[in-house]
Parts: structure tokens; sequence; C-alpha cells
């Protein structure tokens, strides 16, 4: 014991062997604070998005009681990134009138197109029997100028009523492109295309089940 206890003494006594001890003892303190630091900003982060997540699937569907997600009506190389099925109170009466185990009052689906200078988020509603409801540009990484044209609610509110297969014109299932944006436009209708594309594929999922049953 003589032998440890004289060991430490002079370990300790040594200013340099110190400096190392206390250096490596606040690097540790550092680390720790440091890791419960970024756990606590994850957590706030996490938060605030799933609140944004949540503020937004009810500007989509507000009369929704709840939103339930399924990413299996996702095909490859689709820009639809999340996908909801909206419930509320007429979904319930419509799956017993049906026989099917839940129908849906409509979706609500996230896409990120690409357009001419970076990907356009948006988030498009349709409703059960497959017409859009709601199209809204949540973020774009487009030049200011030509990113406030595709969020211009004129260009937006065409898109109410559409079906599947909506292109650029001026036919019944058209949409007049943006001047001066014609590629972003393109964009923000493969978005929305890809959306019906999802929702065509979750309703024909579930009238097959159906029949097989």
């Amino acid at each position: 014991m003589n032998v440890v206890k004289d060991f430490f003494v002079r370990f300790w006594g040594n200013t340099a062997a110190r400096a190392v001890v206390l250096l490596f003892l606040t690097a540790c303190v550092g680390a720790g604070a440091m890791a419960a630091v970024n756990m606590l900003t994850e957590d706030v982060i996490e938060n605030r998005e799933a609140d944004e997540l949540k503020k937004t699937l009810r500007a989509v569907f507000p009369d929704a009681a709840e939103f339930i997600e399924d990413r299996s009506v996702i095909a490859e190389g689709s820009s639809v990134l999340r996908f909801y099925a909206a419930m509320d109170d007429s979904s319930v009466h419509t799956a017993t009138e049906t026989g099917l185990a839940e129908t849906p009052a409509g979706f609500a689906v996230f896409a990120a197109p690409r357009g001419r200078g970076g990907v356009i988020e948006l988030a498009v509603g349709v409703s059960y029997d497959g017409a859009v409801t709601y199209v809204s540009v949540l973020d774009t990484d487009e030049i200011q100028e030509i990113g406030a044209k595709v969020d211009d609610g004129s260009f937006l509110r065409q898109f109410r009523g559409k079906r599947a297969g909506i292109s650029v014109g001026r036919g019944e299932n058209s949409i007049d492109a943006v001047a001066g944006a014609t590629i972003s436009s393109r964009a923000v209708i493969a978005g929305v295309n890809d959306a019906l594309a999802a929702v065509g594929e979750y309703i024909a999922r579930e009238a097959e089940l159906y029949n097989d049953n």
C-alpha cells in the first residue's frame, strides 16, 4: 500500500502529469456536456418538425380525426416522400357501408420534385375519389424570383379538381404554366401527378383486398 501511495504522491506532485490529468477530466466533462446539449437540441428539432408536420396535415385536411402513414404505396423513383390517409367521421361511416376495413376521407401527400434550380417541396391533398383538393409549396431551392412564381395562389388553385395525368395546356385536366417559370411549373405538376399515382396505388390495393375477401 505504501508503494502505491508513494507513486500517487509523486505523480500528483509532478506538474506536467497533473496538468494532463486535469486536461483529460476537463475534456470528459466538456464532451459529456456537449453530448447532453446535442441530445436536447435534437429533441427540440424533432418536436418542432413534428409540430410543423401536424400543422401542415391539418391545413390539408382540417376535419381529419387522425392521419395514418403508409409508405408501401410510394413507387421507386417517385418524388413522393410521405403518404398519409386522412381519417374522419365520414371514414368510419363509409367503412361500415362498403365493408372495407378502412376507407379514408382523403389523402395528404408530401412530394419533392426537382425544378430548374433544386427541389420544390409540396403538400398535396387528394379526395378519396382521386381529385386534387389542395396544393401548397412548403419550401423550395429555386431562386427566389422563380420560387415565388410557382408559390403563387393563382397557379396552385388551378390544380383543384384535377385528376391523374395533369399536363401543361388548355385541356380539362391541364394547367397553365407560369410565365418565366415553365420548368418549375412542370416540376410542380410532376410532383402532384406522383401524389395522385400514390393515391391510385392505395385505392387499387384496397379494392384488391376487398375483392379477395
